[in-house]
């Protein structure tokens, strides 16, 4: 079991590049907690949520778990300087 903490950051692009292969050939387990969108849309086929003191698996995509949580926000008003 490979658990990765924000794998990508202060990698560039061939190296991200790379490491996803890599993790898509493995044939353990892998836990990675990341920010790094389209790293998670890659490599990862279970998304699990971490929220007040519980977590829980997401029944969607990334894509849908960002689009719920971005649903929840205000409205943001344009600035107008």
């Amino acid at each position: 079991m490979l658990l990765l903490d924000e794998p990508t950051n202060h990698l560039d692009v061939e190296a991200i590049e790379a490491l996803i292969e890599a993790l898509k050939n493995y044939s353990g387990g892998v836990m990675v907690i990341s920010h790094d969108q389209h790293f998670i849309n890659q490599v990862c086929n279970e998304i699990w949520v971490v929220k007040e003191q519980t977590i829980a698996r997401y029944p969607g995509t990334f894509n849908d778990y960002k689009k719920s949580i971005l649903s929840q926000l205000p409205a943001v008003t344009e600035f107008r300087g």
